[in-house]
């Protein structure tokens, strides 16, 4: 079975801690990602 999402390990932020959890990305193309600071 073909999916468009992948498991992946990310970094939550939050109140100046960092912790590590796992999440579903979608995976279709184009795959565009934005961090507006």
């Amino acid at each position: 079975m073909n999916t468009s999402k992948t498991k992946s390990k990310i970094w939550i932020v939050e109140n100046g801690k960092i912790r590590p959890r796992t999440d579903y990305l979608a995976t279709e193309e184009p795959l565009e990602i934005r961090l507006v600071a």
